[in-house]
C-alpha cells in the first residue's frame, strides 16, 4: 500500500469534498483504501499500490501538496498484529463516511441537519455490533464494575463506552493544551 500525507487545511467538510472527489476520480475500485481525518498535519490517505498513480495524477491536476510514502506495517502494535482485518475495517469506516459526503452533495439539504444523526447512528451500530459479537471476551472487571455501579450485569457494555469517552475526552484536553503551548511558544496569540 501506499500512504499519502495531504496538506490540506479548510475546513473539515471541504476536506472531506476532497476526499470524496479522489474516490470518485481514482479509487473506485480500490477495496482497501482508507483515510483518517488528522486536522494539524493533514490527510492521511491509504491506497492500493497500484492505484497511488492515479491519485498522484489527481491531486497535482488541482495542485494541493502531498507527500508520499509506502505503507507497510503499521506503527500500532494491535493494528499491525491483525493488520489485514483492520485495513478492510478502515476501508469500511471510510466508506461509509463517503456515503454520508455523498448524501449531503446530492441534495439541497445543509450538513448540520445530517450530521448528527448519521454520526450517532452508524457509530452506535459499529460500536454495538464489535462489542455484541466480543460479548464473550468482556472481562470480568467490566462486568463486575457494572453490577457495583449499575446492578446489571447486562450493561458491562455501557461501562465500557463510559471508560472509553472519559479516556478519549482526556485524550481531546491533552492535545488542546499541547497545541495551546505550542502557540505560546511561537508567539502566537490564541
Amino acid at each position: 500500500m501506499k500512504s499519502f500525507v495531504i496538506e490540506y487545511k479548510d475546513d473539515r467538510f471541504e476536506r472531506a469534498k476532497l476526499i470524496y472527489d479522489i474516490l470518485e476520480n481514482a479509487l473506485e475500485d480500490d477495496e482497501s483504501w482508507h483515510f483518517f481525518n488528522e486536522a494539524e498535519l493533514g490527510i492521511f490517505l491509504r491506497c492500493g499500490d497500484k492505484f497511488a498513480p492515479e491519485v498522484e495524477t489527481y491531486l497535482n491536476s488541482i495542485s494541493v501538496k502531498y507527500t508520499i510514502d509506502n505503507y507497510d506495517k503499521d506503527e500500532n502494535q494491535l493494528v499491525a498484529l491483525f493488520q489485514h482485518l483492520f485495513i478492510d475495517y478502515f476501508h469500511c469506516n471510510s466508506m461509509l463516511a463517503m456515503l454520508f459526503v455523498h448524501k449531503i452533495l446530492n441534495s439541497n439539504e445543509s450538513i448540520d441537519g445530517h450530521k448528527g444523526w448519521f454520526l450517532e447512528n452508524v457509530t452506535e451500530r459499529v460500536v454495538h455490533s464489535l462489542l455484541n459479537n466480543s460479548q464473550f471476551m468482556a472481562q470480568d472487571t467490566f462486568i463486575k464494575n457494572a453490577i457495583i455501579q449499575f446492578g446489571e450485569p447486562e450493561v458491562w457494555e455501557s461501562f465500557l463506552l463510559s471508560n472509553i469517552v472519559i479516556n478519549r475526552s482526556m485524550y481531546g484536553g491533552i492535545r488542546n493544551q499541547y497545541k495551546k503551548y505550542l502557540k505560546s511558544k511561537n508567539g502566537e496569540s490564541e
